[in-house]
């Protein structure tokens, strides 16, 4: 990668060759850690878009794609023993439209893009919000809220409703969805919370 983005562009154009007179090319990240946050919490994008994310940050030698999928105003991803959070969870009323926007990634694509990112040596961190910034599970299974009364969030802002600490069916929904959504390190098979896809 390092040789191909010194290459001048005209030089790299598919069909013409190039030829180097015995290069060496010392490259090293000067940082292990090197990631890109993309929050599909509040606004969802396809896995067209995620893959073609994940290419740009291939492109840039960006290690880690920090993938946003749970928020307040949309929870993305497929859970099969919650089916809630995704037929009501990843929805909300559009008052712009007066229609519905949302959408989320069935397990199949989380693994797909999973892979597609493994293939370019980046890791996909998901990021599941617990206790709060979850009004879109919490309005799944509002018996899991301290207050019993919550609804899909339409706006941006701090929202006081969470996972009521003091309710164990709260606690265990958490401890049963969480290892559920984790997608996993790259160039390795789906294993641990993400091999029970």
């Amino acid at each position: 990668m390092t040789l191909f983005q010194a290459l001048h562009v005209p030089a790299a154009s598919p069909g013409v060759p190039v030829r180097f007179m015995c290069p060496l090319v010392r490259d090293a990240p000067r940082f292990r850690w090197r990631g890109v946050l993309l929050d599909v919490g509040r606004h969802f994008f396809p896995v067209s878009f995620v893959k073609r994310f994940i290419d740009l940050l291939a492109l840039h030698k960006i290690n880690r794609f920090h993938w946003h999928l749970t928020e307040d105003q949309g929870w993305r991803i497929e859970i099969k023993a919650f089916p809630r959070l995704t037929e009501v969870g990843a929805w909300r009323s559009d008052p712009g439209t007066g229609g519905t926007y949302g959408g989320f990634y069935t397990q199949d694509e989380v693994r797909e893009v999973v892979q597609y990112a493994a293939d370019r040596f980046v890791d996909v961190v998901p990021e599941i919000e617990m206790p709060g910034h979850c009004t879109a599970a919490l309005a799944c299974y509002q018996h899991l809220s301290c207050s019993g009364q919550v609804s899909r969030s339409h706006h941006w802002g701090v929202h006081k409703d969470v996972y009521c600490a003091g309710n164990d069916q709260a606690s265990a929904r958490r401890a049963t969805a969480a290892p559920h959504a984790s997608p996993t390190a790259s160039g390795a098979p789906l294993r641990g919370p993400l091999a029970a896809l």
